[in-house]
């Protein structure tokens, strides 16, 4: 039990910290705050949190370990702009 609300607290703030890394002026055209993640829970947890608000991404594809991510020249120009 206490291992899930670590694990539940940990998430909540990591995506806190991704959300907050946004500038003011920055964000999509329909005017939601652009969000990248990391891996699927941290996305699953932005998504759950911000619903219509925000626009999540994820930057590692489907079946990709998180530690064997390599970003494109694409991915880094546009989480440099979220």
């Amino acid at each position: 039990m206490r291992k899930s609300i670590k694990l539940l607290i940990a998430v909540s703030l990591s995506s806190l910290l991704l959300s907050s890394c946004s500038s003011d002026s920055s964000g999509e055209a329909d005017g939601k705050l652009s969000i990248f993640a990391a891996f699927y829970p941290i996305e699953f947890v932005a998504s759950a949190i911000g619903g219509d608000l925000v626009s999540v991404e994820n930057m590692t594809p489907p079946g990709v370990e998180p530690h064997d991510l390599e970003l494109t020249p694409s991915q880094v120009v546009r989480l440099s702009e979220a």
